[in-house]
């Protein structure tokens, strides 16, 4: 069997993830979770091989799947969905390794908090200027807005993930979904963002430049 311009994988496996992929294009949650679980500690194991860190290589692999989710539409089965599955890793542990030394792109510090300064004994370092503080103020801001953006489910997914800090046993169990479908539901939901980021209002704050919270020295 063929379909217009794509040849389909001929393996039974194969077969079966082109159709897990068609039924996850169609926005079925449980068809993601599905392929989430068939390649995830393959995945794994093939990261933690090129990078020899457990945790590097479980944010490496969380990564792949949610390229490979966003972009799943635009799968075409002239490969197997794991050839296509398993580039995508490649490229991503390239990408780490070339950008490992840089500073962390600023969606993934979207969300963080500023780190209570320990007590050491030692002098008080500096707060934060006003421009900081503004700059804070502004990216709540536009937290919020793109919250408000979101559907209800996958808004929930962010605020328990990164306002809640929960985990994602602990999210399953509080939404009592399995931890699949969670990790799922999750990537759709941090594609819908990656989408609103793109508006005006996420572009003007891309723009503006960083401010470092280094305390002069004197």
């Amino acid at each position: 069997m063929e379909v217009i311009g794509h040849r389909i994988p001929r393996n039974n496996r194969a077969q079966d993830d082109y159709h897990l992929v068609q039924t996850a294009v169609a926005g079925n949650q449980l068809a993601y979770a599905a392929l989430l679980g068939r390649y995830q500690k393959t995945i794994y194991r093939f990261m933690l091989q090129r990078v020899k860190n457990p945790v590097e290589a479980e944010d490496l692999t969380m990564e792949a799947f949610e390229k490979a989710f966003f972009n799943l539409s635009s799968y075409a089965p002239t490969h197997a969905f794991s050839t296509w599955l398993f580039r995508i890793a490649l490229n991503n542990c390239i990408d780490h390794n070339r950008k490992k030394r840089m500073p962390s792109v600023w969606f993934d510090g979207l969300f963080a908090t500023a780190p209570a300064s320990p007590d050491f004994g030692g002098p008080l370092t500096a707060g934060p200027t006003p421009e900081e503080v503004m700059i804070r103020e502004q990216r709540h801001a536009l937290i919020h807005e793109l919250l408000n953006g979101l559907s209800e489910p996958y808004r929930r997914l962010i605020e328990l993930r990164y306002f809640e800090e929960m985990g994602y046993e602990e999210m399953a169990r509080h939404l009592d979904l399995p931890m699949g479908t969670v990790k799922a539901q999750l990537f759709r939901a941090k594609a819908q963002l990656h989408k609103l980021l793109k508006t005006p209002a996420a572009g003007d704050y891309l723009d503006r430049p960083r401010v470092s919270s280094k305390v002069p020295e004197s």
